[in-house]
């Protein structure tokens, strides 16, 4: 049974015609996969698709006016229009060059009068696949560090609640103590003394909440920042 062809799609960014009809007919004669193709012959037509559009692949010439390859890499770069693989095509290559456009995340470089079906059709899947590879390893790695910010935020409120809980005990029995005392008559004293009882009641509340959180959940609190919801019923995990 035929395992069915994935279809890519990919930019072909060449200023000369019979180059883009060349890549074009490499492909799409190709057993690697099924090409979506547009094609533009210059850096500023390239950008304006890239503006609105994220092929699986960009097939690029070095020599692309009225800039270059790597200048427009580089001006993608600062925009943050470079989530896809890049191929790069020239027709005279050099070392210098091919470890240039790596620095500025070329993928795979290619020299023209050397140039295959089955290496163009190659360098545009494997491309393809380890950008993709690199893309999940990257967002798993958000994922642990947002995990690792969790337990040490969880971690720092456990010691946070284990430090005050004393102090607010003993606040409390004395508070308690003052307002159980007959020495003390004035209204006016009496009243300040319930009004830090309360006050320190509610604190030593929040502190058990805190003590009984399981699960990192936030929720909003002010424009662009959110606190630590201890309302909601705690749950492991």
């Amino acid at each position: 049974m035929e395992l069915e062809r994935e279809t890519l799609s990919v930019l072909i960014a060449d200023d000369d015609p019979e180059d883009r009809d060349l890549y074009r007919t490499m492909l799409m004669a190709g057993e690697e996969n099924q090409y979506s193709i547009i094609e533009v012959d210059n850096s500023i037509e390239a950008e304006k698709v890239l503006e609105s559009t994220v092929p699986d692949c960009v097939l690029l010439d070095y020599r692309i006016p009225p800039t270059t390859g790597l200048e427009l890499l580089v001006r993608l770069k600062q925009r943050k229009l470079n989530s896809f693989p890049i191929v790069m095509i020239t027709g005279q290559g050099s070392e210098e060059t091919a470890v240039l456009a790596m620095k500025h995340g070329v993928q795979d470089y290619l020299i023209k009068d050397h140039l295959t079906e089955i290496q163009l059709g190659r360098a545009i899947t494997n491309a393809t696949n380890v950008f993709r590879l690199n893309e999940t390893v990257k967002a798993q790695g958000e994922v642990l560090l947002e995990i690792e910010r969790e337990r040490v935020m969880m971690e720092s409120v456990g010691a946070a609640c284990h430090h005050l809980s004393q102090p607010m005990t003993t606040i409390l029995a004395n508070l308690g103590l003052l307002l159980d005392s007959e020495s003390i008559r004035d209204p006016r004293d009496i009243k300040s003394i319930r009004s830090s009882y309360d006050a320190a009641e509610r604190m030593t509340a929040i502190i058990h909440k805190l003590q009984e959180i399981r699960k990192y959940r936030t929720i909003p609190y002010t424009e662009g920042s959110n606190i630590l919801d201890i309302e909601k019923p705690s749950m492991s995990g």
